[in-house]
């Protein structure tokens, strides 16, 4: 896997993690914290092997609402069993 460095340090970070984890709210945190946060997991000992989802709601031209995600996955079967276990193991 290649070295993940596309994500910068947002300005702010350390304080809104310190809270997130102080309260156990995600609601402390802006995006770019999670994809930044995420970033610094997978650079250590958390790298992804077999699947990976990033996945968002965002709003359309209209205002409605919509979901969005972009898949990695060895096999169809490895994306499968992630999206499938993932409402499981909801955590930060």
């Amino acid at each position: 896997m290649s070295d993940l460095r596309a994500v910068p340090k947002p300005e702010g970070f350390d304080l809104r993690d310190r809270r997130s984890e102080k309260t156990n709210d995600a609601t402390a945190w802006l995006p770019e914290d999670a994809l930044y946060d995420a970033q610094q997991a997978m650079r250590g000992k958390m790298k992804p092997t077999s699947a990976m989802v990033v996945a968002w709601f965002y709003h359309d031209e209209e205002g409605t609402e919509r979901l969005t995600f972009r898949l990695y996955n060895k096999t169809t079967n490895d994306g499968v069993a992630l999206a499938a276990i993932l409402p499981t193991r909801v955590q930060k």
